[in-house]
């Protein structure tokens, strides 16, 4: 399974994913250990999420959500940035003009 979060100014997206098939989805304006683990719950998640891939706006949470999954899932996420190597070509002219939340929705 893949755990995916988009962390924008004003909220937060977060998707789990079973191969191509979204699990279970959760918007909030924050994210915290609380509303992480209810958005776990009914999700049986345990050794199964081997991937955690973030999209982030928001510098200043990305080390509190850092140990949020690192305390719950044990894994140390991935942020997508404009220059990950995906295996997609940006031919942007200004490459790093391409936001994270659009590269990980096209991977």
């Amino acid at each position: 399974m893949v755990l995916c979060i988009d962390i924008g100014n004003t909220n937060a997206v977060i998707g789990m994913y079973d191969d191509v098939k979204l699990i279970k989805n959760y918007r909030s304006n924050k994210i915290t250990k609380s509303n992480f683990l209810n958005f776990l719950d009914g999700i049986d998640y345990e050794n199964k999420v081997n991937k955690v891939m973030i999209s982030s706006v928001n510098i200043n949470v990305n080390d509190a959500v850092t140990n949020i999954i690192k305390e719950v899932l044990n894994i140390d996420p991935i942020f997508i940035k404009y220059n990950s190597n995906l295996g997609l070509v940006n031919k942007l002219k200004a490459p790093e003009e391409l936001g994270a939340d659009l590269l990980i929705g096209g991977f």
